[in-house]
Protein backbone atom coordinates (compact mmCIF):
# COMPACT_ATOMS: atom_id res chain seq x y z
CA UNK A 1 0.00 0.00 0.00
CA UNK A 2 2.93 2.27 0.48
CA UNK A 3 3.83 1.84 -3.05
CA UNK A 4 0.72 2.70 -4.36
CA UNK A 5 0.48 5.97 -2.42
CA UNK A 6 4.16 6.46 -3.54
CA UNK A 7 2.82 6.35 -7.14
CA UNK A 8 -0.07 8.07 -6.69
CA UNK A 9 1.75 10.85 -5.13
CA UNK A 10 4.19 10.83 -8.32
CA UNK A 11 1.71 10.96 -10.57
CA UNK A 12 -0.38 13.83 -9.57
CA UNK A 13 3.09 15.89 -9.04
CA UNK A 14 3.85 14.80 -13.28
CA UNK A 15 0.34 16.25 -13.68
CA UNK A 16 0.74 19.39 -11.80
CA UNK A 17 3.80 20.10 -13.55
CA UNK A 18 2.43 19.01 -16.69
CA UNK A 19 -0.39 21.88 -15.92
CA UNK A 20 2.09 24.27 -15.05
CA UNK A 21 4.20 24.24 -17.84
CA UNK A 22 1.44 24.25 -20.47
CA UNK A 23 0.05 27.52 -18.47
CA UNK A 24 3.70 28.65 -18.73
CA UNK A 25 3.13 28.21 -22.53
CA UNK A 26 0.10 29.84 -22.81
CA UNK A 27 1.04 33.08 -20.74
CA UNK A 28 4.71 32.93 -22.68
CA UNK A 29 3.69 32.31 -26.40
CA UNK A 30 -0.10 32.98 -26.70
CA UNK A 31 -0.72 36.50 -25.09
CA UNK A 32 2.93 37.79 -26.73
CA UNK A 33 1.75 36.42 -30.46
CA UNK A 34 -1.23 35.95 -30.95
CA UNK A 35 -3.12 38.85 -29.37
CA UNK A 36 -4.37 41.22 -31.45
CA UNK A 37 -6.17 44.70 -30.42
CA UNK A 38 -8.54 45.00 -33.42
CA UNK A 39 -9.79 41.25 -33.32
CA UNK A 40 -9.93 40.61 -29.43
CA UNK A 41 -9.48 37.01 -29.95
CA UNK A 42 -6.65 36.49 -28.10
CA UNK A 43 -8.77 35.58 -24.85
CA UNK A 44 -10.93 32.93 -26.65
CA UNK A 45 -7.84 31.19 -28.44
CA UNK A 46 -5.89 31.00 -25.35
CA UNK A 47 -8.93 29.78 -23.58
CA UNK A 48 -9.42 26.96 -25.99
CA UNK A 49 -5.39 26.42 -25.83
CA UNK A 50 -5.86 25.55 -21.97
CA UNK A 51 -9.05 23.55 -21.73
CA UNK A 52 -7.53 21.28 -24.60
CA UNK A 53 -4.12 21.41 -22.24
CA UNK A 54 -5.81 20.82 -19.17
CA UNK A 55 -7.50 17.97 -20.55
CA UNK A 56 -4.62 16.01 -21.97
CA UNK A 57 -3.13 16.55 -18.36
CA UNK A 58 -5.86 14.67 -16.55
CA UNK A 59 -5.65 12.27 -19.24
CA UNK A 60 -2.32 11.58 -19.23
CA UNK A 61 -2.60 11.47 -15.01
CA UNK A 62 -5.61 8.96 -15.28
CA UNK A 63 -3.74 6.99 -17.83
CA UNK A 64 -0.22 6.27 -15.50
CA UNK A 65 -2.34 5.84 -12.50
CA UNK A 66 -4.06 3.01 -14.12
CA UNK A 67 -1.21 1.46 -15.85
CA UNK A 68 0.94 1.62 -12.81
CA UNK A 69 -2.25 0.85 -10.74
CA UNK A 70 -2.84 -2.37 -12.49
CA UNK A 71 0.89 -3.57 -12.57
CA UNK A 72 1.55 -3.17 -8.91
CA UNK A 73 -1.96 -5.18 -8.24
CA UNK A 74 -0.68 -7.89 -10.75
CA UNK A 75 2.56 -8.01 -8.63
CA UNK A 76 0.81 -8.76 -5.10
CA UNK A 77 -1.48 -11.21 -6.79
CA UNK A 78 0.66 -13.25 -8.64
CA UNK A 79 4.42 -12.34 -8.12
Amino acid sequence: MIFLSKVHTCVNTMAMLCFAFSQFLLNSFVSNWLCYPRLNKCILLSELLFLTLRAYCQFLMIFLCSMTTSSCLMQQWFG
